[in-house]
Parts: structure tokens; sequence; C-alpha cells
């Protein structure tokens, strides 16, 4: 699940730093109101404390006495150091929350809160998985 949102953010990412910014059709703007943008910042803040609760669970299990699991992210740091863990989860989030707005921006409120709700998805699995190695 999360090499799907990373294959999913990269994809973002080419459109984002595409030179041709046509890649996708611009919808029309829409009407924002108060409540949407409520909406789009409260499933953020899921998202990183999701988040969070991964870099929690992965070093909880890395550093348990076993040392017989392993993060099987590949992308993810590797080692149970803090450092290490914030810095990848918070610039995650930040590529997440960068696509979301992209898309937004575009006038594609929907599928910007798709993208959030898959990476949303995708650390709820991560979370529960790290969760239960411990």
């Amino acid at each position: 699940m999360k090499i799907l949102t990373c294959g999913l953010l990269c994809l973002l990412s080419t459109f984002a730093c595409a030179e041709d910014a046509s890649i996708l059709p611009n919808a029309p703007k829409p009407n924002l109101k108060p409540k949407t943008a409520i909406v789009d910042h409260v499933l953020m803040g899921v998202d990183v404390g999701m988040r969070w609760g991964d870099v929690v669970t992965t070093r909880q299990f890395m550093l348990s006495e076993c040392h017989c699991n392993h993060e099987m992210n590949p992308i993810a740091p590797h080692t149970p150091g803090w450092g290490e863990q914030v810095a990848f989860q918070m610039g995650m989030a930040a590529v997440v929350y960068e696509g979301s707005s992209w898309l937004r921006r575009r006038g594609h409120r929907k599928l910007a809160r798709v993208l959030i709700i898959a990476d949303i998805a995708s650390e709820t699995w991560a979370v529960q998985n790290n969760a239960r190695l411990k």
C-alpha cells in the first residue's frame, strides 16, 4: 500500500514539475467555502497524525529485543533513529500536501482529497502492521 502511495506521489510530482502545465485540464474554479477548507485541513491533520503514529510504532518494533522485524517500505529509513524517521515522514507529508494543494489550485478539489485519503489509508495500514509487530 505504501508503494502504491509513493508511486502516486511520484506521478503527481512529475505533473507538478513538468514544464507543460497543460497535463491535467483546468477544471472550473471551485467556489471555496469555509467548510470546504476546514475539511481539507482536518484531513491533512489526520494524515500528519497517522504519520506520527507510524514513526512511533516503527521505532518500537525496531528497538524490540527480538530484532527479527524489518521495515518493509523500501524508501523509508531502516534505522530506529528519531531524526531519520521524523524527517522522512514529515517530508512525505509535505509532498502529499503540495500535491494536494497543486490539484486544488487547478480546480480538482475532489482529486486533492482522494490523494490525502489514499495516504491516510496507507498510513493506517502501516501503523496497524507496526503495532502488531511490536
